[in-house]
């Protein structure tokens, strides 16, 4: 009699862990949600911030940030990192011309983001240097028309 009861107990224990329904953890895809291009010496750098709202576990994180640069794909292994925002740095290298990319983040559990970062156009020069350039052209172009100026000014016509 004691096994039929003991063997009563199992299966309604079986039932009732069978019949229990397990929620979903409730994390969002992660996201990239800026990219910041930066050119240091012919070298081009993409400062991509991604946001994901991981489970807090170290198997549930953004293991990977993808680029596609104009059909060419390039992946970046990212180290766990458990904040929910952070910025990664994605050196390109050199680039030629004005290429449109775009990004992505990948989770461990969520998989890839529901869409794309993009797209951005990667400039071959950075706007910083672009700056320069103008100023300086600018200071150089004034100069020169001061000193044409001073020197048509004083000679009698």
């Amino acid at each position: 009699m004691l096994k039929k009861n003991h063997l009563a107990i199992i299966l309604l224990l079986a039932a009732l862990f069978t019949s229990i329904k397990t929620a979903p953890v409730l994390a969002e895809k992660p996201s990239v949600t800026n990219v910041i291009v930066w050119n240091d010496s012919g070298n081009t750098t993409l400062n991509v911030t991604v946001s994901h709202s991981p489970s807090g576990t170290p198997l549930h994180h953004v293991d990977a940030i993808e680029v596609n640069v104009s059909g060419t794909i390039e992946t970046l292994i990212v180290p766990v990192i458990s904040s929910t925002e952070f910025t990664v740095v994605f050196d390109l290298g050199p680039i030629n011309g004005n290429p449109l990319a775009t990004t992505s983040a990948h989770c461990t559990i969520d998989g890839w983001a529901l869409l794309p970062y993009g797209p951005i156009e990667i400039p071959e020069l950075s706007l910083t240097i672009l700056l320069l350039a103008l100023i300086l052209t600018t200071t150089l172009s004034t100069s020169v028309c001061h000193r044409f100026r001073k020197k048509t000014v004083g000679k009698p016509q």
